[in-house]
Parts: structure tokens; C-alpha cells; sequence
């Protein structure tokens, strides 16, 4: 007869397992957010960490990630043949129901899962950041007009390339990259792209970033991109 100790931790077991099996379909889709959000932000020369990034605002981005038949039907596969190995062995092997069923065989096809999935849909999220970064180096996103101009902002305008930020400002030619909670957004200004044996070698612009409430200048820092990058 199993013993009252032993009881108890076999159903806290259980419950911890169930909790894990509720929250894996939130962490996996956050863990596309957070790879599409870190590779399309440091396109920009922008580090995750320093931008206040809700779990709203990943579970959002991770849209970009999953609307997509490159990772709609590979999951539906991988789903399909988790399932069929289940009934394969179930028919296969005596007791297999109740290995599947048990603590054990839960987590070994929880892992597979894991394993299987989790680098697939790393690659196709870094894939889709990095083409809508180019689209966005392109001019093809929201456009942002800053309330302010650059002499009327309290930010000290750089001494090198002068000309080449004022104009981004007369021209108001800013696309969007990401906007915050507290409506600080990051916006670039793609400049005149360079050229090395006939072809376009990289691209060269500012990332500007503004307090959309006031219209003021937090900060200005030149952007560079290979046209190469991953």
C-alpha cells in the first residue's frame, strides 16, 4: 500500500506537470516574440534589454512568426507524428497507454517537442525579422513627423554629418522601428546607400529616438548595415 508521503508527491507531480503543460503554449509563443524582437531590433543597432518590452507587446510581435505556412504546417506535422508514435506504440506495446499517459511519457513528448520545435520556429522568426528590417531600410512602414524641429529640441545635435541629420528632418523621411509603452519610439532615417564594385556594399542611416507625447529628441546614433547581414 503506497504510503500518505508517497501519495502527496506523486499528485504534486502531476499538478506541477499540468501547470508546466498549461503554460508551454505561452512560453513558446513568447519565445518567438522575444527571438523576432532580438534579431529584427539589433538590425537597428537596438538592444532588447533596453527597451521596456511588456509580454503583451512580445506575444503580439510573435503574430509576425507563427501567421505563416512555414511554421503552421511543420507544427501541424510535428503534432500529427507526436500523435501517431503515441497510437504506434499504444498498439505496439503492452501498457504503453498507461506509460503515455504517465508522468514519464508526458515529459519525454513534451522534450521532443521542445527539441524539435523550438530551434525550427528560432530560425524562421530571425528569417522574418530580418525581412521586415529590410523593408523598413526600404521606407516601407509607418512614417513618423516629429512635432519638433531639430533646432527646437533640447537634444545637442552632433558635430559629424551635420547636414545629413538636418535633412532627415526637413524631409521628415522617419519609418517607424518600434514603439514603447511609455510612447518613446525609435524611428530610422535610411540614408544614400554605399556602393563597392557596382553593387550597394551596406546601408547607412540614423536611428532617431523621440518622446511622441512632447515631440522631443532623446537621442541620435548612426546606424550601419551590411547588405549581407543575416
Amino acid at each position: 500500500m503506497p504510503s500518505v508521503r508517497g501519495v502527496g508527491a506523486d499528485k504534486f507531480t502531476e499538478r506541477l506537470i499540468e501547470l508546466v503543460l498549461v503554460l508551454q503554449p505561452v512560453v513558446f509563443i513568447y519565445f518567438a516574440g522575444i527571438i523576432y524582437l532580438s534579431k529584427f531590433l539589433s538590425i537597428f543597432g537596438i538592444s532588447i534589454h533596453e527597451i521596456d518590452l511588456p509580454l503583451p507587446i512580445v506575444l503580439s510581435y510573435s503574430a509576425n512568426v507563427f501567421f505563416s505556412y512555414a511554421i503552421i504546417i511543420p507544427i501541424l506535422i510535428l503534432i500529427i507524428f507526436i500523435t501517431a508514435v503515441y497510437f504506434i506504440i499504444d498498439n505496439i506495446y503492452l501498457h504503453a497507454r498507461k506509460y503515455i499517459k504517465s508522468n514519464t511519457g508526458i515529459v519525454v513528448l513534451s522534450v521532443a517537442f521542445v527539441v524539435i520545435a523550438y530551434p525550427y520556429v528560432a530560425s524562421v522568426a530571425e528569417a522574418k525579422a530580418t525581412k521586415k528590417a529590410d523593408n523598413i531600410w526600404e521606407l516601407h512602414g509607418a512614417q513618423i513627423a516629429f512635432r519638433r524641429s531639430l533646432n527646437e529640441s533640447s537634444f545637442r545635435l552632433p558635430l559629424r554629418r551635420t547636414a545629413a541629420i538636418e535633412d532627415c528632418f526637413q524631409k521628415q523621411r522617419f519609418v517607424l522601428v518600434i514603439a514603447t509603452a511609455n510612447n518613446v519610439v525609435y524611428t530610422i532615417c535610411p540614408l544614400a546607400a554605399g556602393v563597392a564594385n557596382n553593387k550597394e556594399s551596406k546601408k547607412e542611416g540614423f536611428l532617431v529616438i523621440g518622446n511622441q507625447s512632447t515631440g522631443d529628441i532623446i537621442g541620435i546614433r548612426d546606424v550601419t548595415r551590411d547588405v549581407d547581414d543575416d
